[in-house]
């Protein structure tokens, strides 16, 4: 029996010869009958004396002993890090040519190393170890000696201070492999903590100081643990105050993700002393929501407050002093729509907080610039100062400013109709805008401002597209009636007028297939309606339509010249019973067509 020992599983071979009794040799009557074969069976007795023997010895004091002296875990080094010690070993196993006795050769330059450190020349001491290593790169003490003068020698420059730390790393990485005892894994996991913060790869660095004390209790360890997770490990990095929203809150940020289960962070903590309401755990913070602007907040946090690393949690009480500001003057408009009923409309509603003055600016794209509009990439969002100038420059012109008066409800949202009409009683066919800014809001003017596009027009468009062209249906959206003579413009994605039509009695007006089958800049992209009274308004192509297929009105296949209709009587039948069937032929005007000779087949 042999076996070996993988990460602390003892993995167990079994090579034993089984005696296997006549009644079950080939020949007898078991086999005969094919009761069990025999190489199941033999497989059987093996399983059941490996698991046994594996179970005896890992219940044994030997293997509790064996599982106590196994060496940690280093799943807390990153992925590269595994791969840059690989790296350094195959570099420095080239410094050297290994002739003669490369043993002895490697005790000379790991003595010399020695003498160089006691001598406090750790730069001289690291490149004896790098020889010596070069030379024997199965001596633990060699790559423990390369990390111990790499951390101990002053960099000279920024380059040293780059490769210095990485060194260390790497060899302590190595040293750690040929570790043999728990002391050994207990030194090169110190160094390697210790080059790891170096390399400001806090977490890391802290774990490799936790296998260090698991392995073997130092003092001198201990107090480089205590101390870098004073200052990195879990703690509190900084805190927020969401006060523009409605409902403000103050969030506390963390430098590890808390846990998400099996911990009431209530209890933890406080809010002008008592317990916060509404406490949540968003990742690597605690938010406390239902607060009042204008107020100010003391939040306590208490010590022992866990975290989602083991044995790690808040190491003293922090007090917040925290004060909720009022929200900034700010305006905005309610929607995205951007056609406005001619009539009934009362103007356009302006949400504003905090704010007593709104400056307005409206822009006008006439229609023969729509469909540059249309195709860029403006239209329908909000503009910064920036794009509001570019659009007076090459699509259209600014044509009223001034400033609208709005109530004041301390940090609440107030709503102030605009009067569209007063500010321009005269309107011309096109899409206008408008700019909002209230006053005093401290925005960049890089930022988007509030923006509503609108059009304002009595007249509602719907298209439909078929095998009979584009289909363009017009109403008054004050009455829902059809309205008649309105004139339709069919417009490409270049700007060129592709048909022209009129509505009738029953709003309808059809654009022929031929119109629609333009490619690039030939495709349709725009219709414009505008009626006798001045009404203007204009429906974007280019825009997806409102898929219906997904909503069940299909339907059956188109019937072609002819369509029957056919149904029996009744539903069921019984055997030797007639069955009547009648059918309703109809052309493709749904008229009855007649004499036509029918063939039933079943």
């Amino acid at each position: 029996m042999s076996g070996r020992l993988i990460n602390g599983t003892s993995i167990w071979g079994v090579g034993w010869g089984v005696l296997i009794p006549d009644a079950f040799k080939e020949g007898s009557l078991l086999d005969t009958a094919r009761v069990i074969p025999l190489r199941i069976l033999h497989f059987v007795i093996l399983l059941a004396l490996g698991l046994s023997m594996t179970l005896a010895w890992s219940l044994s004091p030997a293997a509790a002993q064996a599982a106590e002296n196994a060496p940690p875990d280093l799943s807390f080094l990153s992925d590269g890090l595994p791969d840059e010690a690989l790296a350094y070993e195959q570099r420095i196993g080239k410094l050297m040519t290994r002739q003669g006795d490369a043993v002895v050769r490697s005790r000379g330059f790991s003595a010399e190393a020695a003498e160089a450190m006691q001598a406090g020349a750790p730069g001289a001491a690291a490149q004896g170890f790098r020889a010596a290593a070069s030379l024997n790169p199965d001596e633990f003490t060699n790559w423990l000696g390369i990390a111990t003068a790499a951390l101990a020698t002053k960099p000279a420059n920024g380059t040293e201070r780059y490769k210095l730390p990485r060194e260390a790393t790497s060899a302590a990485q190595i040293a750690f492999e040929l570790a043999k005892d728990r002391q050994d894994r207990a030194a090169t996991l110190a160094l390697m903590a210790q080059a790891l913060a170096r390399r400001n790869l806090s977490r890391p660095a802290l774990e490799a100081y936790k296998a260090s004390l698991r392995q073997a209790e130092s003092p001198a360890v201990r107090e480089s643990f205590a101390k870098l997770r004073a200052q990195r490990g879990f703690r509190i990095l900084n805190h927020s105050v969401d006060s523009e929203s409605r409902s403000p809150r103050i969030c506390v940020q963390f430098s590890e993700e808390l846990r998400s289960k099996g911990i009431d962070y209530a209890s933890y903590v406080t809010v002008n002393g008592a317990v916060p309401g509404n406490l949540k755990r968003e990742g690597r913070q605690l938010c406390a929501d239902g607060l009042k602007h204008g107020e100010r907040y003391k939040i306590s946090l208490r010590q022992g407050l866990p975290s989602s690393i083991e044995d790690e949690a808040l190491l003293q009480q922090a007090d917040l002093s925290v004060y909720v500001r009022d929200r900034s003057p700010t305006a905005r408009f309610t929607g995205s729509n951007f056609v406005l009923p001619r009539i009934g409309s009362k103007g356009i509603p302006v949400v504003t907080v905090n704010a007593a003055k709104v400056d307005m600016t409206i822009y006008r794209v006439g229609e023969r610039a729509l469909t540059q509009l249309l195709t860029g990439k403006q239209f329908l969002r909000n503009l910064d100062r920036y794009a509001a100038t570019r659009l007076t420059k090459n699509l259209g012109e600014r044509v009223w400013k001034g400033q609208m008066e709005a109530a004041i409800e301390p940090n609440k949202e107030v709503t102030t109709s605009f009067p569209v009409e007063k500010a321009i009683p005269e309107r011309k066919p096109g899409v206008y805008v408008i700019v909002a800014r209230a006053e005093g809001d401290r925005a960049e003017s890089w930022k988007p401002q509030a923006t509503q596009w609108f059009v304002i027009s009595d007249i509602g468009l719907a298209t439909f597209a078929g095998n009979d062209g584009l289909n363009v249906f017009a109403r008054s959206l004050s009455t829902a009636m059809p309205a008649a003579g309105v004139k339709l413009q069919l417009l490409s994605r270049g700007n060129a007028v592709l048909g022209e039509t009129q509505t009738d009695n029953e709003g309808r007006g059809t654009f022929t297939p031929g119109l629609t089958r333009g490619t690039g800049a030939q495709s349709p992209a725009l219709v414009i309606a505008s009626s006798k009274s001045g009404d203007f308004v204009f429906l974007d192509l280019t825009r997806p339509g409102f898929d219906l297929s997904d909503r069940g009105v299909a339907g059956r296949a188109a019937p072609q010249s002819l369509d029957l209709f056919l149904y029996t009587e009744r539903g069921i039948y019984r055997a030797g019973e007639t069955v009547h069937v009648a059918g309703l032929l109809r052309d493709t005007a749904a008229k009855a067509a007649a004499r036509v000779p029918l063939t039933f087949v079943f």
